[in-house]
């Protein structure tokens, strides 16, 4: 496990020697997108457990859900 880590971090900086604003700019997108992810999440939350639950069938939705 150690050595394929030491392998794997020796690809990455190989990488970053040869494409650095390639990783840059993978990192900025992936950061956009995970944050993206987490509004959608904390603002549909709410909807979004209301379909979990139905799907369980443990209330319907006409049931106030207080969370």
């Amino acid at each position: 496990m150690i050595i394929k880590a030491y392998y794997n971090v020796g690809i990455l900086k190989s990488l970053q020697q040869e494409f650095p604003k390639t990783l840059v700019n993978s990192s900025l997108c992936f950061s956009t997108v995970y944050l993206i992810f987490t509004g959608v999440i904390i603002f549909k939350g709410r909807r979004f457990a209301e379909i979990f639950l139905e799907s369980f069938g443990a209330r319907s939705r006409e049931n106030n859900l207080n969370f």
